[in-house]
C-alpha cells in the first residue's frame, strides 16, 4: 500500500538525478559461440536494487531460483549461466556499472541469436523508472527507460525477457518491448503495485509472489504464466480494497518462438 514513507520514495526517484552513471561506449562486442557448436541455451541475471530494504534481496534470489527451475523443465543444460546480486545497506552489488559488467559476462559465453536473456529487476518505481540505493548513495538514483533500453540495446544476445517487480513499472514498456523483447511488469504506467516496504517479512512481492510462486509452477509457456499471476495478482488487491496494479506482458513474439524451439531441441532425440 501507498504510505508517506512510499509517497516521499517516489517524489525522490522523480527528482533525483542519476548518481550512477553509464558511459556512452555499449557493450565491446564479444566473441560469440556459434549455434552449431552447443544447443542453445537460456541466461539468467537477477538484481535487487533498493538496498534499504531486505524484501527485494529475497525477491531477487527466490526469482532467480524460480526461473532456473522453470526453464530447466525444457531439458538437460537448457539453462547456461544465472547470476544474482542485490544491494544491500551495507554492500552495493547491483549498481548500474554492476549490472552492466555481468550482462556483458553472460555475452561472452551466449550465442547472439540463438540463446536468450531473462533479466530480472525489483526496486522501488516512479513514473520516470526504478530506484538504484547504495550504501554510499542514499538519495535513490534512477534507471529510466531510456537507460534500460540503451543498455539492453548494448547487450549483443538478440532474445530478451525483462521481468520488473516495481511500481509503476509498465513505464518501460515503449522504450523495451518488441519483437525480439518480452516485456512482464508487476503494474501498468500508471499504477502502483504491493507487497514491498521496509516491515515486510515475506519473500515476495504481491507480483512476485503471483508470477514466480503460482504462475511458473503451473503455467507450462510464460503466457499462461503471467495469465495466473495477473489473475491472483487482482484477487488479491481487491480483498484488501487496494487500486489494480494491472500487470503487464507486452511484446516477445520472436521470443516465444524461440522458448518454444529451445524445447523442442532439447528434448530431440
Amino acid at each position: 500500500m501507498k504510505s508517506p514513507t512510499r509517497r516521499l520514495l517516489i517524489s525522490l526517484l522523480i527528482l533525483l538525478p542519476v548518481s550512477i552513471g553509464m558511459s556512452g561506449q555499449g557493450l565491446t562486442q564479444p566473441s560469440v559461440l556459434q549455434a552449431s557448436e552447443r544447443a542453445p541455451r537460456i541466461h539468467i541475471a537477477a538484481f535487487g536494487l533498493w538496498g534499504d530494504e531486505t524484501i527485494f534481496k529475497r525477491e531477487t534470489l527466490g526469482a532467480a531460483r524460480a526461473a532456473q527451475d522453470y526453464f530447466a523443465t525444457s531439458g538437460p543444460n537448457v539453462v547456461g549461466k544465472v547470476i544474482v546480486r542485490a544491494n544491500t545497506s551495507t554492500l552495493a552489488e547491483a549498481r548500474l556499472s554492476d549490472i552492466r559488467e555481468h550482462l556483458k559476462s553472460i555475452a561472452t559465453e551466449a550465442s547472439r541469436d540463438e540463446d536468450v536473456l531473462v533479466l530480472f529487476l525489483t526496486s522501488h518505481g516512479s513514473k520516470e523508472g526504478v530506484g538504484i540505493v547504495t550504501p554510499s548513495n542514499r538519495g535513490a538514483a534512477l534507471l529510466s527507460p531510456r537507460r534500460l533500453g540503451r543498455l539492453l540495446k548494448d547487450t549483443p544476445i538478440r532474445h530478451k525477457i525483462v521481468i520488473i517487480s516495481a511500481c509503476y513499472s509498465g513505464v518501460f514498456a515503449n522504450a523495451l518491448a518488441d519483437d525480439t523483447t518480452l516485456l512482464i511488469t508487476a503494474a501498468d504506467a500508471e499504477q502502483p503495485s504491493f507487497g514491498c516496504g521496509a516491515d515486510v517479512k515475506d519473500d515476495w512481492t504481491y507480483f512476485g509472489r503471483a508470477f514466480f510462486v503460482d504462475g511458473l509452477k503451473v503455467g507450462r509457456t510464460l503466457d499462461e504464466a503471467f495469465k495466473i499471476a495477473k489473475a491472483r495478482v487482482l484477487e488479491r488487491e481487491t480483498a484488501q480494497k487496494f487500486e489494480h496494479s494491472n500487470p503487464q506482458m507486452r511484446g516477445g513474439k520472436a521470443v516465444r518462438a524461440k522458448l518454444e524451439a529451445i524445447r523442442l531441441a532439447a528434448v530431440k532425440p
